[in-house]
């Protein structure tokens, strides 16, 4: 796990004021277009913002299934940055529910309304 940038108030839920409505960006080893696996990392700033839907997780729309995340990504960075600094607010899971060819969201687990969880496990089993 790399840390970029830590949450200043990591008791707090604080998903909802990161993450809603903010451009984010994400990384991945997936398929490129000719789906051939890329030799550098792959980095992809969406053009539309996160919405955060509770039973789902994060959510970004995409143009179409071709744009965006994609086979191999699973488990990669979503970020939110300001100016050089960038935090890690979600990992890949996949595509929303009801997403077809012509119109497609991706989904990311929610890392900071997850973080109790997630320290709490690194602690027992990593440190």
């Amino acid at each position: 796990i790399a840390v970029l940038e830590e949450p200043h108030n990591k008791g707090y839920n604080l998903t909802r004021a990161s993450v809603q409505g903010q451009s984010v960006g994400a990384a991945g080893w997936g398929y490129v277009n000719d789906f051939t696996i890329p030799k550098a990392l792959q980095f992809i700033q969406y053009t539309s913002k996160a919405k955060l839907v509770p039973a789902e997780g994060i959510v970004v729309s995409v143009p179409d299934a071709a744009s965006g995340i994609a086979f191999r990504d699973s488990g990669g960075p979503l970020f939110v940055c300001n100016g050089d600094k960038c935090g890690i607010v979600g990992v890949a899971n996949g595509k929303a529910k009801g997403s077809t060819l012509l119109k497609a969201a991706h989904v990311w687990c929610d890392v900071r309304s997850n973080w109790d969880w997630i320290s709490k496990t690194v602690k027992a089993n990593c440190l």
